[in-house]
Order: C-alpha cells, then structure tokens, then sequence
C-alpha cells in the first residue's frame, strides 16, 4: 500500500486488539464559531457517545475560539480537536500531527454532504456592489483571519478577481460567532460580511436576520448542494488526535467514529449525517499556501548559532570561498540536513503504517481493475491483502496475490466486477452492507479509488450488531402482538361482562314488579342465577391468569380416578348437550380401579373450558370425551384426555393463535360466538405446569379434537390395573388426538 494514502484510511479503520487502560482521560477540544453554549450542547450527544463506547476512559468536552484552542493545543491540555481544515492545518504543521482520524458529513437541509464553502453577504439595497472586483476599497467583516468559511475561503476568490489585501480591501475582524460579521454589516460598519455556509439560511430561520435585508455575492451554481455559496466547496471538519495521545486509544476513537450509524438518532441530534473516512485536505493546504497564511507566512528562519552547533566543523571551509560560494553551501548543508531528517520521518512513518496494516483486525484488500478491448471492467487482481482479510474470508495471501478473481472465486457476478470497476476509473467511493452465504457473515463494506485503476475494499464484520438488531426487531413485534391482543381482550372482556350483566340488571328490574307470576318469577330468578354463573366463570379466569402470570398458581396433589373426573364434569353440561339436542359421552380407555395423585379440580376446570368450547360450536351430532393411560416413565403415567365433536372445525391457519392469552380464532366485532380466549391459554398453562402439553386436530366443516396431557404419579396404595377395554391399546392416544 502507498504510504500517500495509508494514513487516511488505515487510522480511520482501525479497530484495535487491545484495549486502554482504566483510568485513562480525554478531552475534545471544539472550535466554536457560534455561541458557546449553543456549541456544547450541540456537541455533548458525541460526548456521551464516546463515553459510552469507551466506558473505562473518562472523556470530557472543551469548546474554544482559534487562539484559545491553539493555546490549549500547546499546553497538552487537550487529546482531540474538532476543528476547520485550514485550522487542522496549522495545528497539524505546529505540532506535528497525524492524518485525522475521520472527517465529518455534514447534514444541511436534510441532504449528507462532505463539504462546505464561505459566503459574502451585502445589504440587498446596496446597489454598487455587483461583482467581487466592485468590494475594492470596501470594509469587509470577518470572525476571525483563521476562520476557513469565515475569511480565508472568500479571501482566496478575492485574489482570483485581483483584489489584493490589505492594500485593496479592509478587514474589520469581529471575532467569533460568524453571527457578529453579519451584525457589523447590518449596523454600517462593513460593506459585505464573510460567513461559512449555512449560516446566511439559519440566521433567516431563526428570525434573527430580517428577509430580504442582505443578499449573497458571487453566487455559486453547485448543483446538489442546499445553500447558497460564494466560493467551490472545501473538505468537511476533521477529528485529530493529539501525539500525546496512546495510539491504541486514538484507534479506538476512530473506530467509535466509524460506527457511529449515519443518519441514525446520535448523528441527527448533532445535526450532522455522521464520520466517514479522512478526506484529502490538501486542497485547504494548497489555498493557505496560495495566500501564505499561517503556517506558510514565512521561510523557515536559521541563526548562525544553529549552524556553528551542528556544522561547526565546516565553518573553517567558509574562509576559503567567496560570499556567494558562502551561503550557497550553507544552504546545501542546511537543505541536506532537513531531506535526511525528512527521509527518517518517512522511513518511520512507513514502519508505522505497516504495523498497522497487519495488526488492524478490519479486513482490507487492493485491488488493478483489468479493462477488456472496450475499455470496460472484465476482471481485477488481488494486489494485497491483510491478515485479516485472511481470517475473515479463509483465502490466504500466498494463493490468490497477483491472480484474477474470476480464477479464486470464478462465481463472482459480473453486477460486482462493474460496480467496483466505476469506483476504480474514478466513481464516488460505496458503502454498504453485505450477508456473505458462504461465510455467514453480515460485512459493513467500504469501496474507494486510491489512484485511477485501483480501487480498495474495506470491511467490518457486524453480524453481532445484526444478531441484536434482529432480536430487538423480534421483541418489539411481539410486544406490539401482546399490546395488540390485550386491547382486544379488553375489547372482548367488556362485551361479554355486559351481556350477563345486562341480563341480572333486566331480571331484577322484572322481579321489582309485583303482577309477575310464580313461573315468571323463577325464570327471572333462573335467569340471573345463569348470568351470575357467566360472570363468576369469568371472573374465575381473569384470577387464573393474573396468578399464572405471576407464577402464584399453586397445584395440590390428591388421589383421583379418571373415571369419576370425567363423569363429574359430564354432569356439569348434561343439561346443555340435552336442550341442544347433542349426544354427551366420556370414556376411560384404562383400568377400573386406577387412581392417580394430580389436582383433580385443576383438572376439572381444563376438561370443562374444553367441553364448554365444544358446545358451543357444535350445532348437530355430539361430543365425546376421553381419557387413557399412555407411557409409564419413574413411577409417572401420561395421561391423555381429549374432547371430540362434531361442530364447524378451525381452519389451520387459526389453530396456531387458539392456545395463546387473549387470541381467538375468530377476533372481529361481528363474531357469532362470545368467549375472551382465555380457557385455552389456561389449558395449556395448567397442562404445562403438570408435565404435560397441549393440541388440537381439525379441518373446517369436519369437526375438532382438543387434547391435553399431564403426568400423574400413580397412587402407592391402589394401583389395580384392571384389563382395558377389548380392541383399544391403552398406549397410543386416538387417531384424531395424535400429534
């Protein structure tokens, strides 16, 4: 890989594989160029983040003017600066910084961008300004000489149109915020004000600048971007850090950075689309350059006293030449002295980047695009790789360097050698997610072009973010369900609570009357007797599942025969099957004298939730009930009980909802049969709790078989095993109850 353009991307990448120490610090210097509380609370959702993300690392925020980080900056009195290009510049020229860590995406107006440009502002009724050559021997206002957007952007188009400064044009320096240039131009200090970009618009939505009062000058026509502009647009703010500062911390940092979601709730509530990978600054150093502004104002300065300490040797060959020979070698001398220093630096710097290249546990591969006879990509070739290119894809260096992809992974899609070929002859760099089948993987992927015909491949392995984005995913849609079913159980509950209701209040209102008959009198009674009943079973089931719910409900274990548990809870709903003119048998498929230990009257409410169930969705024919013996494991039998009729069936779409709270087959308003969809959910609870499961089998039209099992010790002191009735296995459930 190019040293050029190593510290760009592999700082920025870099996902350290160790970890800071506890009780580390870092401050995040800020530069300010609007009031400085409005810039810490912009801010202080970073902060938290970074806080979050490094929780052993105590991090706190700083907001400055330029002289005031500057100083800070010197004094080692902060670790990160979030600061303007040029302003990144100059500390990086002073103090020797590295490349940033990642460079911001601003977002104006709701639309990403990676730059930003400055803006002249005059008095829209000041008719002599009309092009940049009309501010000659004007009073123009800046925040600060060091304000990119705010002067040196502006400054540049100046002396493009020939303006030169001082000597054609005044500065009147502000000071920060940008708001005050503005302010000096509306009360007739200056003629034009310099700002940053965005500002002219948010001053107009805030109400603090009057419409129509100021227009801009030097309108640029940039397509794409929302604000008005008087200068091409330059690199977004950096993040750097400081040489103080660990580099396994700094890694970290960047990494933070990167995973930052773009456009997700952290980066909205900074106002800004999110980080991404260094941008090239050099055309911010080319334009400090161009007006020799700090810190290339002035040649570097040498003493006599710097040369007789380390030349002083040859100092004697200075006698012998003439001036001119004199400072001609002096300045070779000086000049050899800086190209070895600098060659040192480089070596070094290298040493570094390769370091960590091998060490970054991000996979990175470079790659030659191969073009066919029409100039279009046909292929590309494995240049390099890392180790963790190796580790994440199984493909090792030594066996796919220099060869044609098509020849390592021939399944490759054309769609892909296309779409990286565009970035490569000089596309906008990619990035996007990608599952990989063959490895399992979810990869966050990063495309971008390092030199024409060249492109590079960055990516990070976020299944695990993936995993937990799928479970939050599945949580929330079934607490959405839960809510969902609740409502409609609330729905349900108030309806089949006043129909009884109604029906008590109704009889009671008739039984007031004193003309009633003696009949009529007991039917009311009957009748508010019944409705009684309704609420009772009602209230019965919401107690049942509150305790469920809790974990209070309790088993008792008693004694039982199978046969009177079914024949007692026939008893109970006779008299129904009788007036629906349904036929209402049970039978016990085991020995006469069985009895088992189990709660019998737990049992007794899950037989009858599932006759009453029956019955009423059952018009002809009958029901039949039945309960058997079926595998005998550690002293425990499984029993089965099951209810059958013939009623109208359950489509087996529905039949998945029956046994959950609050579902019901049928959940709509226009219904034709009650019920708040608890009975089956008890079942199934109640079965559970006593080792057991539940089911159901049915088509529509044919009829439904509801069963249940539960485990039951059989009792030590009357275990009759009597025969089983002839032609039946008392060790296979029925056909229509099988699961």
């Amino acid at each position: 890989m190019k040293p050029a353009f190593l510290p760009i991307f592999l700082a920025f990448w870099l996902l350290p594989a160790w970890t800071a120490q506890a009780g580390q610090s870092l401050t995040l210097g800020v530069l300010a160029f609007r009031p400085a509380a409005q810039v810490e609370e912009r801010w202080q959702p970073l902060l938290d983040y970074l806080q979050g993300q490094l929780p052993e690392v105590e991090v706190r925020l700083q907001v400055f003017g330029y002289e005031g980080l500057e100083e800070a900056v010197q004094r080692g009195q902060v670790d990160l600066v979030l600061t303007n290009p040029a302003h990144y510049v100059l500390i990086a020229n002073r103090e020797g910084l590295s490349s940033p860590l990642a460079s911001q995406i601003n977002l104006v107006e709701g639309v990403p961008v990676k730059g930003f440009g400055g803006v002249i502002l005059v008095r829209a009724d000041d008719h002599r300004l009309r092009g940049l050559a009309d501010l000659k021997g004007k009073r123009l206002a800046s925040p600060a000489l060091g304000s990119l957007g705010g002067y040196q952007m502006q400054a540049r188009e100046l002396a493009r149109a020939g303006l030169r400064i001082p000597q054609d044009i005044q500065i009147l320096e502000t000071g920060m915020p940008h708001d005050r240039a503005v302010e000096a131009l509306l009360d007739g200090r200056a003629d034009a004000a310099l700002v940053r970009s965005g500002l002219y618009e948010d001053m107009l939505k805030e109400g603090r600048l009057p419409p129509g009062k100021v227009r801009i000058l030097n309108v640029q026509s940039l397509p794409g971007f929302p604000h008005g502009l008087s200068t091409p647009l330059y690199p977004e703010w950096p993040m750097a850090a400081l040489p103080q500062v660990d580099d396994a911390l700094a890694a970290r940092v960047a990494s933070a950075l990167l995973a930052l979601p773009h456009g997700g709730e952290i980066a909205a509530s900074l106002g800004i689309h999110g980080f991404t990978v260094p941008y090239n600054y050099e055309p911010v150093r080319d334009l400090l350059e161009t007006l020799r502004l700090p810190p290339f104002d002035a040649p570097p300065k040498f003493t006599w006293s710097d040369i007789r300490a380390k030349h002083g040797t040859l100092l004697i060959l200075l006698g012998l030449v003439s001036a001119s020979g004199c400072l001609l070698l002096v300045a070779l001398i000086i000049n050899r002295r800086h190209i070895k220093a600098a060659q040192a630096a480089l070596r070094a710097s290298e040493e570094n980047y390769r370091d960590l290249f091998r060490n970054m546990i991000v996979g990175f591969a470079e790659h030659e695009i191969l073009l066919d006879e029409t100039g279009q990509p046909r292929d590309y070739r494995f240049l390099q790789v890392n180790p963790a290119f190796e580790s994440l894809t199984g493909l090792k260096a030594e066996a796919i360097l220099g060869r044609r992809v098509l020849e390592v992974l021939p399944d490759t899609e054309p769609f892909w050698i296309q779409t990286y070929g565009r970035v490569a002859l000089g596309g906008e760099p990619l990035r996007f997610e990608n599952f990989s089948g063959a490895l399992g993987k979810h990869f966050e992927v990063s495309v971008y072009a390092p030199q024409p015909g060249r492109f590079a491949t960055i990516f990070l392995d976020i299944s695990e973010r993936k995993r937990q984005e799928a479970e939050l995913l599945q949580a929330k849609a079934a607490a959405e369900a839960a809510s969902l079913a609740k409502s409609r159980f609330l729905a349900t509950m108030s309806h089949e609570i006043r129909t009884p209701l109604n029906g008590i209040l109704g009889m009671a209102q008739l039984l007031e009357m004193s003309e009633l008959s003696a009949k009529e009198r007991q039917e009311a009674a009957c009748t508010i007797l019944d409705s009684g009943k309704i609420l009772l079973a009602l209230l019965n089931d919401v107690l049942d599942l509150s305790k469920i719910e809790a974990g209070k409900l309790e088993l008792v274990e008693e004694i039982f025969s199978p046969q009177a548990l079914l024949d007692e809870s026939l008893s109970l709903f006779a008299a129904a099957a009788q007036e629906q003119g349904l036929a209402l048998e049970a039978q016990w498929l085991g020995g006469d004298q069985e009895r088992f230990l189990g709660d019998p009257l737990r049992l007794r409410q899950m037989l009858s939730n599932l006759i009453s169930n029956a019955l009423k969705f059952t018009e002809q024919g009958g029901i039949r009930v039945q309960a058997r013996p079926l595998a005998e494991e550690d002293g425990q039998t499984r029993l089965l009980f099951s209810v059958t009729d013939t009623g109208m069936g359950v489509p087996t779409e529905q039949q998945g909802l029956l046994f959950k709270p609050f579902s019901q087959a049928d959940s709509s308003d226009t219904r034709k049969f009650g019920g708040t969809g608890l009975g089956l959910s008890i079942v199934r609870t109640l079965a559970q709790l006593m080792g057991g499961e539940t089911g159901v089998e049915s088509r529509p039209g044919q009829g439904a078989t509801f069963w249940f099992s539960v485990r039951a010790p059989t009792a030590p002191s009357v275990r009759l095993h009597a025969a089983t009735t002839p032609g039946v296995d008392a060790r296979q459930p029925p056909a229509t109850a099988a699961r």
